[in-house]
C-alpha cells in the first residue's frame, strides 16, 4: 500500500517511498497497454479520416464510392423485415 493509515485517523506516505519492483511492472504494463490501445484508436480515426476524404473526392468527380464496411445485400434484408413487421 501507498499510504500508511494510523491509529488517529490520519495517514501518511512513507518517506523515502520505496516501489517494489511488482508495483513498478505492474505500472508498466498498465501503461504499455493503455499507450498500444489509444494508438489503436487514433490509427482507426485516422482511418476514417482518410476515407472520408476519399469520399468526398470522388463524389466531387461525380463517381460513387462504396462503403466497404456495408453488406448492401444485408441492409436490404433487414429492411424488407423491418418492412414486413
Amino acid at each position: 500500500p501507498l499510504e500508511t493509515n494510523h491509529a488517529d485517523g490520519t495517514r501518511n506516505i512513507t518517506q523515502p517511498f520505496v516501489l517494489p519492483e511488482e508495483l513498478f511492472q505492474r505500472w508498466l504494463k498498465i501503461a504499455d497497454d493503455l499507450t498500444v490501445l489509444g494508438g489503436q484508436r487514433l490509427a482507426f480515426l485516422l482511418e476514417d479520416i482518410l476515407e472520408h476524404s476519399r469520399h468526398k473526392a470522388a463524389h466531387k468527380e461525380g463517381r460513387g464510392h462504396r462503403h466497404h464496411k456495408r453488406n448492401w445485400m444485408q441492409a436490404l434484408a433487414i429492411n424488407a423485415l423491418v418492412a414486413a413487421v
